[in-house]
């Protein structure tokens, strides 16, 4: 337990010497308050159209701008965020220690492997929960400093933990890659491509894409524009039939749900496999 510590520590120190935590935190929180801020402009400007021409037509309108103009991109700009940092992050964390001969003179002493890979793993998903949930609570704050807006705080943290899973699954693929590799360039361009593969699934209706862990960001979009009830787990997919009449088509969610946190799982306990089996 103590030498576990030790690695915790020495993680949290070397990405603060590095400046990866700060990285993050800058970076997350940038992008949640520049959405926003974009957001809210575009709001302004269909406000303005919207009532210039309602005042034509039939003497005046009002425009709210709504919560979910504000807050619903904000859980993809989170998505997106993950997809390009963890990769960068995480790439190195195992394969240049392996490479560099650092994880051989930290495994020689008394330290179980198990416990060199979960020391990485609680302390990225650690920096990356927090960045997360320290980015969204900033851009809801300056949303409601700019806007008359009500945000639905119960939705909002359940988009949050949604989103949290999203990162889980993001740093154990990566882990896993920076694991089975002995070259970080390999295990970094691997883990972009098909990272942002996954991304690019996001509202493909293809029953063959539902599984995919981006899946849980359009779903949090969804539950902020009240797409599906609070507690529906469900995808929304508008489509136009045959009769232009537009019908809703519902996949459940707990598939990508279930899909991230066992897939995360897996991967997780192969690091282990492979870096117990690793010569160093």
């Amino acid at each position: 337990m103590k030498n576990f510590a030790l690695l915790i520590k020495k993680e949290l120190w070397e990405n603060w010497v590095n400046w990866k935590t700060i990285i993050v935190f800058v970076f997350f929180m940038a992008l949640g308050v520049i959405g926003t801020y974009s957001r809210y402009q575009n709001a302004l400007q269909m406000k303005a159209s919207f009532q210039s021409s309602s005042s034509l037509i039939t003497g005046g309108l009002e425009y709210n701008i709504a919560a979910g103009d504000l807050i619903s991109p904000l859980f993809l700009f989170v998505g997106v965020a993950v997809t390009i940092i963890a990769p960068l992050m995480l790439m190195s964390t195992v394969a240049h220690e392996v490479q560099s001969g650092q994880a051989a003179s930290i495994l020689v002493k008394p330290v179980r492997r198990t416990a060199y890979i979960l020391s990485k793993f609680i302390v990225y998903l650690s920096i990356f929960w927090l960045a997360i949930i320290s980015s969204v609570l900033i851009s809801i704050i300056y949303a409601n400093s700019v806007a008359d807006v009500t945000i639905d705080m119960g939705q909002t943290w359940r988009c949050i933990g949604l989103s949290l899973i999203f990162a889980l699954f993001c740093i154990s693929f990566m882990l896993f890659l920076s694991s089975i590799t002995r070259n970080q360039l390999i295990a970094g361009g691997i883990g972009i491509i098909l990272l942002f593969f996954m991304s690019s699934t996001l509202y493909s209706p293809e029953v063959i894409f539902t599984w995919m862990p981006s899946k849980l960001l359009e779903w949090c979009q969804n539950i902020i524009n009240n797409y599906t009830p609070p507690w529906d787990w469900a995808y929304h997919y508008p489509d136009l039939g045959m009769d232009s009449v537009e019908t809703e088509k519902y996949t459940p969610a707990w598939i990508a749900f279930g899909f991230s946190i066992i897939s995360s799982v897996i991967l997780l306990v192969i690091s282990v496999m492979f870096i117990k089996r690793k010569e160093l």
